[in-house]
């Protein structure tokens, strides 16, 4: 009678452990999907903004687009519902300054002064470093790339071909 006891309380006790780690792994997992998958939104939506921006420059400098570009406002919106406060509010604030310089563009372009545009693009690649930081990809110096050097300005960086200074 006492090893049938032991063989069912050791049973028991096995379907519960196994219970419990089964739901421990399944929970882990979930919880993994579910950063994999913010991180993938997140990713999307900063290059989208970034894409915006570049594209919201490309019309400016043609005389053409809407001052309010629509891409760039919807891809800030989004930004601001996926990040943290520090990137959102930075990616606000880059908003409204290229929107400013971008309508001063369209106007004829007199009326801005390139240091506008090399301040809109200075904060441009600030805010791109946040994001990598956000998504732990390695600082430019790491990678050996400067990426999406030609956003805001859309000239080529010093370091991608078709620059007058390449460093190749």
């Amino acid at each position: 009678m006492t090893t049938a006891i032991i063989a069912v309380v050791g049973s028991l006790v096995g379907v519960a452990l196994g219970s419990a780690l089964s739901y421990l792994a399944q929970y882990s997992l979930a919880n993994r999907t579910r950063k994999w998958k913010l991180e993938d939104t997140k990713r999307q939506s900063f290059a989208e903004f970034l894409t915006s921006i570049s594209a919201s420059y490309a019309k400016a400098k043609a005389g053409e687009g809407d001052p309010e570009d629509a891409d760039l406002l919807r891809a800030t919106a989004v930004i601001e519902l996926i990040a943290g406060r520090k990137i959102a509010d930075q990616a606000r604030q880059l908003q409204i300054q290229v929107t400013g310089v971008h309508k001063k563009l369209r106007q004829g372009g007199s009326t801005v002064k390139q240091a506008d545009v090399d301040d809109a693009d200075r904060a441009r690649r600030e805010l791109i470093e946040l994001f990598k930081a956000d998504l732990d990809i390695p600082a430019d110096g790491d990678i050996g790339q400067d990426a999406g050097r030609a956003g805001t300005s859309g000239q080529p960086g010093d370091d991608q071909p078709g620059s007058p200074v390449n460093h190749a």
